[in-house]
């Protein structure tokens, strides 16, 4: 480095100097020769306004003046980091949304899938305590809308049912209409399996103010 060049330290105390003069050396009091257009200071903020302008010269000259042009500059800086942090927040809204469009913006609900359940063998006088089947009735893992044609000399009307692991625990809850149907009645139900594990379960049925009836069903 030459002896005559400066370092950027002491060019940056330098420019802390001349801004320094510049915002307390030069007095106007009486506003002599300033700006009547602050978009003149507010251009010369932004660094907008050609250095060959008359204005340059005078802000030099004229603390009052400086003083707002680096208010203006400050003002600008704010805007413009506010604008940054908008945008920020925008583009993580919009990264959020297409990590998480799934979850947020669940996509056309799967269609549901037509099943029927016949319970016609059995009798109508079953209750809790009837032992589970040798071979249970099965059904699919998924959103099925079931028919459910009940045992012989059931009643229409309405009716409650529930889906319970071996453990008791309910799986699944509803209530459907049992409407005469073909000499049969049959209990319109519809049950979301695609979150319930396949396994054996039992399957219980009832009319309001009646004794419940259970059957096994394979969910498979």
């Amino acid at each position: 480095m030459a002896d005559d060049e400066l370092s950027p330290g002491e060019l940056e105390r330098l420019r802390r100097l001349f801004q320094d003069a510049a915002l307390n050396d030069f007095p106007n009091p009486d506003r002599v020769g300033c700006p009547t257009d602050k978009s003149v200071l507010k251009a010369m903020a932004a660094k907008a306004l050609p250095l060959t302008d008359p204005a340059w010269r005078h802000a030099a000259r004229c603390s009052p003046c400086f003083r707002e042009v680096k208010q203006f500059e400050a003002d600008l800086k704010r805007s413009r980091l506010g604008k940054a942090a908008a945008l920020a927040a925008i583009l993580l809204v919009i990264t959020g949304l297409l990590i998480f469009r799934d979850r947020l913006i669940p996509g056309a609900p799967a269609s549901y899938q037509t099943a029927t359940l016949d319970l016609r063998p059995f009798s109508v006088a079953r209750s809790e305590n009837d032992k589970a089947e040798n071979n249970p009735l099965a059904l699919a893992r998924g959103r099925l809308t079931l028919s459910i044609l009940l045992p012989v000399g059931s009643e229409v009307g309405r009716y409650e049912y529930k889906l319970l692991n071996d453990s008791l625990q309910q799986v699944i809850a509803g209530e459907g209409e049992a409407k005469m149907q073909d000499r049969n009645v049959v209990l319109a139900a519809q049950l979301d399996t695609r979150s319930v594990v396949a396994g054996q379960y039992t399957l219980w049925l009832r009319q309001p103010g009646y004794d419940w009836r259970s059957y096994r069903v394979s969910i498979v």
